[in-house]
């Protein structure tokens, strides 16, 4: 989402920058290098995130336009376009390159002079614009991000393939975090590294021909493969 609609619906919503928001405690180990001990106790607990966020889907970087980025981001760097489109209420075009990692970069640019992204380019310059979280119920983690006072300033949930919160730059260190739920989102088969999908294939050119069936099913269910089981 532009730049230029958050400080509206801000605007809007009577936001004050000085308002309190959370902080870190300051007990918090995190403010202090851990002994050998602490560090073992850490290693054997798992951060629990919401339980509706499920995933990081993308970076957005907003460009004046696709071809002054795509020598880098495309041809330098190796990104492979994955898919592209236009969001004409948002005014900006988008597209997706995937890396050999499974990480998803987005690009963003302007669909005209009139559009809030060109005006927010006119601004601040080209950059990060956004940040992108998957969640099982955008909805939920909106109230969710509501309650621990950050401010969540625009929300649509009419459309299923992609109901969507944003969080505004004020209340994320500068940029937009985007909270996603549907279809829409970087499928998860893109996720997979590279590197995985030519281990598995190692693995199944060395597989006895007793075992190869079995071996192919089983990669093919975790995605692996390119091919449906069975092929």
């Amino acid at each position: 989402m532009p730049w230029a609609l958050f400080r509206e619906q801000e605007d809007a919503q009577g936001y004050d920058d000085r308002r309190p928001r959370p902080r870190p405690r300051t007990d918090s180990p995190a403010y202090n290098i851990p002994s050998e001990e602490q560090f073992t106790v850490a290693m054997g607990q798992s951060h629990q995130p919401h339980p509706s966020i499920v995933a990081f889907d993308h970076v957005g970087l907003a460009v004046r336009t696709f071809e002054s980025a795509l020598p880098l981001y495309r041809d330098a760097l190796g990104g492979v376009e994955i898919g592209r489109g236009a969001a004409p209420r948002l005014g900006l075009n988008w597209l997706q390159l995937r890396y050999p990692n499974g990480s998803v970069l987005g690009l963003i640019e302007p669909l005209g002079a009139d559009s809030p992204l060109h005006r927010g380019l006119q601004q601040r310059g080209e950059g990060v614009h956004h940040l992108t979280f998957i969640s099982s119920d955008a909805q939920g983690s909106a109230e969710m991000l509501k309650e621990r006072g950050y401010l969540v300033v625009e929300e649509d949930y009419a459309h299923l393939s992609w109901r969507v919160a944003h969080l505004s730059p004020r209340s994320a260190n500068g940029t937009v975090v985007q909270i996603a739920q549907g279809a829409e989102q970087v499928p998860p088969r893109t996720a997979i590294p590279d590197a995985l999908r030519a281990r598995a294939l190692e693995v199944l050119e060395q597989a006895s021909e007793t075992d190869r069936p079995s071996f192919r099913r089983f990669a093919a269910m975790l995605e692996l493969l390119e091919d449906e089981p069975g092929a």
